[in-house]
């Protein structure tokens, strides 16, 4: 499944007002940008979307507020055009190119104009598997595409304990990883370090790693963030200043960085990771539930270890989280938290050497996400979680907080 580019920049040229323009799409540019009137107060509550409780409905408001910034009629008329015009069989990688007081905003709410009230969940651009939403441009140089014997996943786990329990169940995410990877253990090999066995910094520097994971907190302050090395006590806490994380993720020529952490998709964390040029790089806008974010990772993994391209893994792993029966209760509404920056010109992280057997596995895991598209299209259409989901988020989120991944409160 190929996607191709259609590429949004949007930028602030007074306090307010945005212009917006279409770069590159499969139908042509725009040579002149459209002007925006912005609401700087509006536009700060909409970071308030998360928080608990909320449910589709809150969703679907900022996805209105923020098409009304990014999909004005020329920009949505391009969009629908390029979707017309490339294969059915094909999708739209929609690359946000934002400046930095634009890029934090929940972008994956997106809301189409044209959608119909009376199925309001369908609206949601990024919830089309035809429609891949990442931030930023694209650099000249696309992915190494060249197979090697074996990759390398590097996994750091921060076991958060509380009462001799992990609440952050590191274990359970490194055994997702390891169940995911399974069925190609013959083309990549996992590394783990968990806090308190060693200098983390110094396995970051032993190999080249293919791919990042890291399952922990990112600590945000003002104008600077930390990644969660150690955690000891309460009072008792290792940080990595993610200008250093991003120093050693270049030094590992790393390809994909996922962050399975608190806050860790904003952008004064981002920031300098994606300027180092990591090609991939996902993260979390907010507190996300630890289950989440681990059925996500599951998805990703599951489907790019097997030669799928990052944008079929993406679009998958979205869905794959509002399934029926795949997460309790409101829980999956929170897709929209997962972030992702591309800085890659294609998709391929993971080349593997094409065989009968590695067509067959990416045949199965394509009849797969197609499987999801149906499930998740039928129950949305059914109002099966429209219902119910404020309520319930709104139960785990106060009634049990050892459930979610947030030790800056």
């Amino acid at each position: 499944m190929i996607f191709y580019d259609f590429q949004i920049r949007a930028w602030f040229v007074s306090n307010t007002q945005v212009q917006v323009l279409v770069h590159s799409s499969p139908v042509g540019d725009m040579r002149h940008p459209v002007n925006v009137s912005i609401d700087r107060e509006k536009l700060q509550n909409l970071h308030g979307v998360f928080r608990h409780p909320y449910g589709p409905a809150q969703l679907v408001e900022a996805g209105r507020q923020l098409a009304d910034i990014l999909l004005r009629p020329r920009i949505f008329s391009l969009l629908i055009r390029s979707l017309e015009r490339i294969p059915s069989e094909h999708g739209l990688r929609v690359r946000l190119c934002l400046d930095s007081d634009l890029i934090d905003l929940p972008w994956e709410c997106l809301y189409r104009p044209d959608a119909d009230d009376r199925d309001i969940e369908l609206g949601f651009l990024a919830l089309d598997s035809r429609i891949s939403l990442v931030r930023e441009a694209p650099q000249t140089l696309p992915l190494d595409r060249r197979s090697r014997p074996k990759m390398h996943l590097f996994f750091a786990g921060v076991p958060y304990m509380v009462n001799g329990r992990d609440i952050w169940t590191t274990d359970e995410s490194l055994q997702n990883i390891k169940d995911a990877l399974q069925p190609v253990s013959d083309y990549i090999e996992v590394d783990t370090f968990i806090a308190g066995q060693g200098n983390l910094e110094t396995k970051l520097l032993e190999k080249p790693i293919d791919i990042f994971h890291y399952s922990g907190h990112v600590q945000l302050e003002v104008g600077i963030a930390y990644l969660t090395e150690e955690i000891r006590s309460d009072t008792d806490i290792e940080f990595l200043h993610a200008s250093r994380v991003a120093s050693y993720l270049r030094r590992a020529n790393t390809k994909l960085a996922v962050f399975e952490a608190c806050n860790s998709g904003r952008w004064v964390f981002i920031e300098p990771i994606v300027k180092a040029g990591i090609p991939i790089v996902i993260g979390a806008h907010g507190a996300i539930i630890v289950k989440v974010a681990s059925v996500f990772s599951k998805t990703l993994y599951e489907a790019i270890a097997i030669g799928l391209s990052f944008d079929e893994a993406v679009t998958w792993a979205r869905l794959r989280l509002l399934e029926p029966g795949i997460l309790p209760g409101g829980w999956g509404w929170q897709w929209p938290m997962l972030m992702v920056y591309m800085l890659s010109a294609d998709g391929m992280v993971m080349p593997l050497q094409e065989s009968s057997e590695t067509r067959r596995m990416q045949e199965k895991a394509r009849d797969a996400r197609q499987q999801t598209i149906i499930n998740v299209a039928g129950n949305l259409i059914q109002g099966n979680v429209y219902d119910t989901q404020i309520e319930e988020v709104q139960d785990i989120a106060i009634g049990d907080q050892s459930t979610v991944i947030d030790k800056g409160k």
